[in-house]
């Protein structure tokens, strides 16, 4: 799924690679800290929501190379510590 905005909601909804990184989002995020730690930057606020609803991940992110593809990015984001 690439990412979007819903057109009933008006909220963000999935992933896409861009220049700066992967884009996505979620309901699920870790701590503050463990995006500090990988430096994963929380986003949501430019869409108006809670920041750390979208986030943008490097590429290349705790040693591994992140595919753009929205359950992959879940599942990594939960091993995350």
């Amino acid at each position: 799924m690439s990412f979007s905005i819903d057109r009933d909601s008006g909220r963000p909804k999935g992933t896409t690679l861009t220049d700066k990184g992967i884009v996505h989002y979620t309901c699920n995020a870790p701590s503050d800290g463990v995006l500090r730690r990988y430096s994963i930057i929380p986003i949501g606020g430019f869409f108006r929501i809670e920041p750390r609803e979208v986030l943008l991940i490097p590429e290349n992110c705790a040693g591994q190379r992140i595919e753009a593809d929205t359950l992959f990015v879940e599942n990594f984001l939960r091993r995350l510590k």
